[in-house]
């Protein structure tokens, strides 16, 4: 079997594992941030749209995302986790392509090995699946090989997918605007590598000028452009600006990240990144640094680093393991060759074993085969802590869920002051507010800017619960986490005009774990 026909077969076993890690995926329970993004959805199929009756600060593709399989699951959580398995799988395949386009067969089949292992090992998890860089992933791929394809092309053919690559890029903007980076990258690329560089940059700066217009036509008609701006850029801004971690606490995250995702497969990195800048002239080898450059200033620059920000990384990285895992270029080749073929063994065991006990601890299987209860199985799936002091709790939200519905009707606004529009989605209740979460209202402003819009913000959220008073008002204890240094309770005594309309209208009732239910007086 030549090279080609090998490469082909191991993509074909790699799309099957992921399909059969879907018996396992699929089932698996919406945590915080997928919760958040379901209620965008929910209300957008509702008619409520988002950035006009719901504050979310990333792009529209996500929520219609959510909104499109939800539709499809008719509300259940498989159908986001599918578009999700659908997206991973999706980038293993294009990063194929652009592999085999850009080098050859062996290189295209070990760059989706390569992004394969941790987007199956790794992100088959319930806190960072179904995150904006999940459906990030194969837009981009889809970029860089539309680019790719316009440098190497000649004619129309090279317009067109200039065009297409510009098109990608501008919906990969309506993810998250960090998405930048790749537009400058691939641009820089066919500025510098495109044989006719000033038709492909027009084609692709109008494709993606078009692209980002169809969306600000959209939201300007709905008379929400303010909106979209306010929420998605400025507070993108303020949230960049709040909470950034210390350069010592920053360098503990990146290097715990990158060994959970790479491994030994590291070193197959910064060989191929050696490797490429000694060929940096050549189209292919380019692209590739170019493009893994835009994705770690992209994570680099959220300041942050959450885990699921790596996923820009493994599309970009995954190649360029692969031009690494070349001997070619090495004075010893033979022992290089050993060298990455132990390390990339090494990752592949790790990786696998990191799967194993995600899925022993998740109990998916038993839950499946009915060795275990649903509620059982949502125990499962809370984040660690002692006593009641933990983040989220998947059991608690439905238990408190369900309890919203024996005390409200379908009509009745219900306010979470926490982060927690999950309970509203899983019980089918509107939030009286755009502001389902309470971070806009009480983030630390760090500029004049931020106090001012925070104000403001404040003063909408008010003025909404006067206009749609909620049946029940329910506080969050304990979610202290990485975006909020006090828990929501604390932030709502501290938001005195909040807390005097609280305690007129409303008396403390029943504490369901860290969800305190407040009822109307009268």
């Amino acid at each position: 079997m030549t090279w080609r026909g090998f490469s082909f077969l191991g993509l074909a076993l790699l799309v099957a594992a992921f399909a059969a890690s879907g018996v396992l995926f699929l089932p698996i329970p919406f945590t915080r941030d997928q919760g958040i993004y379901s209620y965008m959805a929910w209300c957008w199929l509702g008619e409520w749209w988002p950035y006009q009756y719901a504050f979310e600060h990333k792009g529209p593709w996500l929520y219609l995302t959510y909104a499109i399989f939800l539709k499809l699951s008719k509300g259940a959580n498989w159908g986001p986790n599918l578009a999700d398995l659908l997206a991973r799988t999706a980038t293993v395949i294009l990063v194929f392509l652009f592999a085999l386009r850009a080098f050859d067969a062996r290189k295209a089949l070990l760059a989706s090995l390569f992004a394969a292992v941790p987007l199956l090992c790794v992100f088959s998890s319930c806190w960072w699946g179904g995150q904006a860089e999940t459906f990030m992933m194969p837009l981009a791929a889809a970029a860089a090989l539309s680019a790719f394809e316009s440098a190497k092309a000649s004619g129309k053919r090279a317009v067109l997918f200039a065009a297409v690559s510009g098109a990608a890029l501008s919906q990969l903007l309506m993810f998250k605007p960090s998405a930048a980076w790749l537009v400058i990258g691939l641009a820089g690329f066919l500025a510098a590598y495109h044989k006719r560089r000033l038709r492909a940059l027009a084609a692709f700066s109008l494709a993606l000028a078009a692209g980002i217009g169809f969306w600000s036509i959209y939201f300007l008609g709905r008379g929400i452009g303010r909106e979209f701006f306010e929420y998605v850029i400025l507070f993108n801004w303020f949230h960049l600006q709040g909470g950034k971690l210390s350069a010592a606490t920053f360098a503990r995250a990146a290097g715990r990240n990158f060994a959970v995702v790479f491994g030994p497969g590291v070193i197959l990195i910064a060989a191929g990144a050696w490797t490429a800048l000694r060929k940096r002239t050549e189209p292919a080898v380019a692209l590739a640094l170019i493009w893994l450059a835009a994705a770690l200033v992209e994570i680099f620059s959220q300041t942050r680093f959450f885990l699921y920000h790596m996923l820009v990384v493994i599309p970009p990285a995954a190649v360029v393991m692969a031009i690494g895992a070349d001997a070619a270029g090495f004075r010893r080749a033979r022992a290089w060759k050993w060298a990455a073929a132990l390390a990339a063994i090494t990752w592949v065991v790790i990786s696998f074993r990191f799967y194993a006990l995600t899925q022993t601890h998740y109990q998916t299987a038993g839950y499946l085969r009915g060795k275990i209860s649903y509620a059982q199985y949502l125990a499962r799936f809370q984040e660690p802590g002692k006593g009641l002091k933990k983040d989220f709790n998947a059991y608690a939200d439905a238990v408190a869920a369900n309890r919203v519905r024996q005390l409200t009707t379908p009509g009745d606004y219900v306010l979470v002051f926490g982060y927690e529009p999950l309970i509203n989605y899983l019980a089918a209740r509107r939030a009286p507010s755009r502001f389902h979460s309470d971070y806009p209202l009480s983030f630390p402003p760090k500029s004049a800017l931020a106090a001012r819009m925070q104000i403001k913000w404040r003063d909408i959220f008010l003025a909404e619960l006067k206009a749609r008073k909620p049946k029940l008002v329910i506080l969050a204890h304990n979610d202290i986490n990485a975006l909020e240094p006090a828990d929501s309770s604390d932030q709502a005594r501290r938001f005195k005009d909040f807390w005097d309309w609280l305690n007129l209208n409303y008396r403390q009732g029943e504490r369901i774990e860290d969800f305190e239910f407040w009822e109307q007086k009268n």
